[in-house]
């Protein structure tokens, strides 16, 4: 999703406490949910977290929109580590201090992506 420059300057935030307030349709919830990704990607915890709705419907739509996102992002990862398995497999015929260099980038990745899933579902 492309963000507006308003929306950017909420994900650029830095700042603990923030609140987002805008007309229904705006974008509310694909910003809310991308700054928590990311915050998650950055090494934060959903224990640290409140965010607040007007309503439980919002509250339940949020929820099912981030869990979406990280299986997306999950899949996207699996997809893109077959690619690289492919890749290192490739590499072992080459040099195999090139593919333990790729083998080393590639498990911090798959390790954080699989521990956000967990820490997610163990939540809701």
């Amino acid at each position: 999703m492309k963000f507006t420059v308003d929306q950017a300057k909420i994900l650029d935030d830095s700042s603990k406490n923030l609140l987002v307030s805008a007309s229904a349709g705006s974008g509310k919830t694909a910003t809310i949910i991308e700054k928590i990704y990311r915050y998650l990607l950055g090494g934060g915890s959903l224990d640290r977290l409140l965010v607040i709705t007007f309503t439980e419907s919002a509250s339940s739509e949020m929820k099912i929109r981030l869990k979406d996102k990280l299986k997306d992002e999950a899949k996207d990862v699996r997809e893109s580590t077959k690619d690289e398995f492919k890749k290192v497999k490739k590499l072992m015929n080459c040099s195999s201090e090139e593919a333990v260099q790729d083998i080393k980038y590639m498990y911090p990745i798959l390790k954080m992506l699989k521990d956000l899933i967990l820490e997610f579902s163990q939540k809701f």
